[in-house]
């Protein structure tokens, strides 16, 4: 019961910063709409918070959040259509200028598919080894190029892998890949190191990850 009155008493205090402080701006987000600087699409992960990683104040990011921060290849099919609603709201009504995939370390979704695929098990059974279908391939290639590396480092290769081919599948948007044509819109792929809370970003002309 205490962890809930933590929660309580944190929405007491941001009720204090942002509504009624003197620094407060809900009433006016509220009034006049939002304009966030980036979407973010990061982990569900408890603690890789974007906005807090960031220190954004409310309205600063569009924030979608899934497990393993994937973006699926764009599908008419709408089959993953949450993250591609968030993208489409994002872009086309909010104008949104930038687009940040925020991956990590030590991430539990990662580390299930690359063990699956390390132990050959291709079962499909619950919602998460479908939605985690979508990074398979970083686990394939992780396997065949890094095997002989110690697991803990082989996952941090495959939340790497996995950033990158999510930051590829940005591009199958059509409305993503006609803003990038006209440079209406930037793309990263962000890495948050647990460890010592560090983050590397993908550079796509190295094809490499450099500290920010």
């Amino acid at each position: 019961m205490h962890q809930l009155q933590d929660l309580i008493n944190g929405f007491e205090r941001f009720r204090q910063t942002f509504v009624a402080g003197e620094t407060g701006n809900f009433h006016t987000l509220a009034l006049d709409g939002q304009s966030p600087k980036a979407l973010v699409i990061g982990c569900c992960d408890s603690r890789v918070d974007p906005a807090l990683i960031m220190d954004c104040d409310p309205g600063d990011l569009f924030v979608v959040r899934n497990v393993a921060n994937l973006v699926p290849p764009y599908s008419r099919e709408r089959s993953y259509a949450s993250t591609s609603a968030a993208l489409e709201f994002g872009l086309l009504s909010l104008n949104i200028p930038h687009i940040i995939i925020l991956g990590h370390s030590r991430c539990a979704g990662i580390q299930a598919v690359l063990d699956k695929r390390i132990n050959h098990d291709q079962s499909k059974n619950s919602s998460v080894d479908q939605w985690m279908s979508n990074a398979i391939a970083a686990a394939e290639e992780t396997v065949q190029e890094s095997s002989d590396l110690p697991i803990e480092e082989q996952r941090c290769i495959c939340s790497r892998k996995s950033l990158i081919k999510s930051v590829q599948n940005l591009k199958t948007y059509p409305w993503i890949k006609e803003r990038l044509a006209q440079n209406k819109v930037t793309t990263s792929g962000w890495y948050f190191n647990l460890l010592d809370a560090s983050v590397e970003q993908y550079c796509e002309d190295s094809q490499t990850f450099k500290a920010l």
